[in-house]
């Protein structure tokens, strides 16, 4: 009996033990404990810098969610938290842009743009030296997925390229993913941030043995400790720096002046590269700069004109990190040389109240127009003239002249600076019949090169001011068409008489309300087929014809990769993003936190589909996954061409152009709606 009870005792015993341990409750597989000695870093590097943390999400937006339940905001405010800690004690001024499970942005109700937007107003609020967003990737269709990437601004491929280069390098030493790389990124919150600014997807809390790992704090610690080395890493190679240029806001009376910026390579144990410098003049890089020492000297080749200028230059230094890209600025305004006063007619008619438009040119010593807002007087012997004193806009001014009946011969003058100019008009009756109109738009503003018909010929342009004119030489009954590209023609029968003028005005309605006007539709065709290529020009055809500006993401082979397409748009200024592309299915494609993206999409497929003919099969909007669509900072939206669209390119195109129409005219509704609730917002209580 006493051999059967130890028996049990010893079976029970062990299967107890082996349940524990298959259960893990018994020395569980802990991750590696971080041993990070700041007296063994050398933290001098990043002692009085201004770093900001934004943990990414937090509050509503959750973010990914792993295996275990585990959600993304709290991992990353975990992260953020140990990273603020090892930056706090090395000497840094380290700010997190949250410190709880919690919005950033605390109006009501929950916007995602304000957030993000939010997070980068802190970073530069506080005038950071480094903004560092943390986040941890998903991927539910593949679980054993666990790399690395660390993006960076995608507008500053010099600093934010660097700091990428060495927070991924120590990520990658700490961590062990899979791979790692760096790549440009164009989220709203390194787009809005000055400072440099990375953006980590450390890795993929999806995985199954990631999210059991982040479960510990010392994993969270690891992960901020690689952030850290990264960090003192980057700042320990020094950050060269522009101290001063010169001209900068000023004015000058010099076509070529001399730009001289004095640099720095930020640390004693590195140079100025000579090779490194990257100089450019509004926007375009200048081959004629030297490193003199520790000054940049640059000239531009040819005489600039009489306007503001921009130069930017940029710097690195011998252990690989680059300077911030500073930006100055100068106007050139050399003074009027030379006037040409350019009267309509020849003979104005003796009528006071007659107004005929001169125009007057005013050129520098080069031929060229002089600066904006150059003042212009003007004079007249016989009659009036109105104003008498004026401006130039790119080197032109106007008035009106009534000419004294009395008078047989008037003297316009003009004067600007020590430049003077006269002429001498007839005042009389012309022996043709003359034509003046005066083209404007719906706001009364003048519309230029815009077309007088007559014949079916082309007789004149209006000019900068809106004006055309045309003579013949009997009296009768004319047919005239006033016609330009955005605007609806105009008809415009007119009875014209031999010695008189007869004038208009012309208001020209644009098409579709004018709602492509100003608007920049970015049109990116991808691997183009016969169909994509087809539906982009028509496309791009009929934006063109409504006043707007379709922009192609590239023109020339090879194909670029998306993040060029991307900045191309940025750097456009592009409102709408538009990827055309082959496929087997119809689907219309938009960013799954861009409401505009999926407004514009159902737009799209919503036509697509209701349109016979168009695809055999059903077309639907749905979110996708593309780089550009999450990149791109304007509404983005791919479609997907089937090749068996047997309806042609004309009615794809037709049907997409007329979802755009539906979705700026929103967005014009929108904006009024906006507007007017400011504009009454007096009447509501406090």
């Amino acid at each position: 009996m006493m051999i059967f009870r130890k028996r049990f005792i010893y079976s029970s015993f062990l299967f107890l033990t082996v349940a524990v341990l298959l259960s893990g409750c018994i020395n569980p597989m802990l991750p590696p404990q971080v041993t990070l000695q700041l007296s063994r870093t050398e933290t001098a590097s990043v002692r009085g810098k201004t770093i900001v943390i934004d943990p990414g999400h937090g509050g509503p937006e959750r973010g990914a969610i792993g295996n275990n339940g585990l959600h993304e905001a709290e991992v990353n405010l975990g992260v953020a938290l140990y990273l603020w800690g090892f930056l706090k004690d090395a000497g840094a001024y380290p700010v997190l842009t949250r410190t709880t499970d919690s919005c950033v942005d605390q109006t009501e109700p929950f916007d995602l743009k304000h957030e993000l937007h939010a997070r980068a107003e802190i970073s530069n609020q506080s005038n950071a030296d480094l903004f560092v967003s943390i986040h941890h990737n998903a991927d539910p269709r593949n679980r054993r997925r666990n790399d690395l990437i660390v993006f960076y601004k995608m507008s500053d491929p010099g600093q934010s390229r660097d700091i990428a280069r060495d927070v991924c390098a120590a990520l990658t030493q700490h961590l062990k993913p899979e791979k790692a790389s760096i790549q440009p990124g164009n989220f709203h919150v390194l787009r809005a941030t000055k400072a440099p600014a990375i953006l980590g997807e450390a890795s993929f809390i999806t995985t199954k043995d990631t999210a059991t790992l982040f479960s510990y704090h010392r994993t969270l610690a690891r992960e901020a400790a690689a952030y850290f080395h990264g960090i003192c890493t980057y700042f320990q190679k020094g950050v060269p720096r522009i101290t001063a240029c010169t001209p900068d806001n000023a004015t000058l009376a010099h076509p070529q002046p001399q730009i001289r910026c004095r640099v720095s390579p930020g640390t004693d144990n590195a140079t100025v590269v000579p090779g490194s410098v990257v100089f450019t003049l509004d926007g375009e890089q200048l081959a004629s700069c030297s490193l003199t020492g520790d000054e940049v000297i640059a000239r531009p080749a040819q005489p600039l004109a009489n306007s503001r200028h921009q130069y930017c230059v940029r710097v690195r230094n011998s252990n690989g990190n680059s300077s911030s890209r500073f930006c100055g600025s100068f106007t050139v305004a050399l003074p009027a040389h030379s006037i040409k006063i350019e009267p309509y007619f020849s003979t104005v008619p003796p009528d006071l109240q007659t107004a005929l438009p001169i125009t007057v040119q005013v050129r520098d010593e080069l031929n060229r127009p002089v600066a904006d807002g150059t003042a212009v007087f003007l004079a007249t012997t016989a009659g009036r003239i109105e104003p008498d004193q004026t401006v130039t806009t790119d080197g032109w001014a106007l008035a009106l002249l009534s000419a004294d009946p009395k008078k047989t011969k008037t003297v316009i003058s003009a004067r600007c600076g020590d430049a003077f100019a006269e002429t001498t008009l007839d005042i009389g009756v012309r022996p043709e019949a003359l034509f003046l109109a005066r083209i404007q738009d719906a706001a009364g503003m003048p519309v230029p090169q815009a077309e007088l018909v007559r014949d079916e010929q082309t007789k004149a342009t209006s000019d900068r001011f809106g004006f055309v004119h045309d003579s013949v030489h009997s009296s009768g009954d004319y047919q005239y068409r006033i016609q330009k590209k955005g605007y609806l023609p105009v008809d415009l029968p007119v009875y014209l008489e031999t010695g008189k003028l007869c004038s208009q005005s012309i208001q020209l309605a644009a098409v579709d309300s004018g709602l492509f006007f100003n608007r920049v539709i970015m049109l990116d065709p991808k691997q183009p087929s016969d169909l994509v290529k087809a539906v982009t020009e028509e496309l791009a055809a009929r934006i063109d014809a409504a006043g707007g500006s379709a922009v192609f993401s590239w023109t020339d082979l090879p194909e670029p990769p998306d993040a060029p397409r991307t900045l191309r748009a940025s750097k456009a200024r592009a409102d709408v993003f538009i990827r055309l592309t082959p496929a087997k299915q119809p689907r219309v494609f938009y960013y799954y936190k861009s409401l505009p993206g999926e407004t514009l999409a159902t737009l799209i497929a919503t036509r697509l589909a209701g349109r016979p003919g168009v695809s055999k099969h059903p077309w639907r909007a749905e979110p996708g996954a593309e780089y550009v669509l999450s990149h791109t900072e304007m509404t983005a939206v791919t479609v997907a061409l089937p090749d068996n669209a047997g309806d042609g390119a004309k009615r794809v195109a037709e049907e997409v152009y007329k979802a755009l129409r539906e979705f700026l005219e929103h967005q014009r509704q929108e904006r009024s709606m906006v507007q007017g609730s400011e504009n009454t917002s007096y009447l509501r209580s406090p």
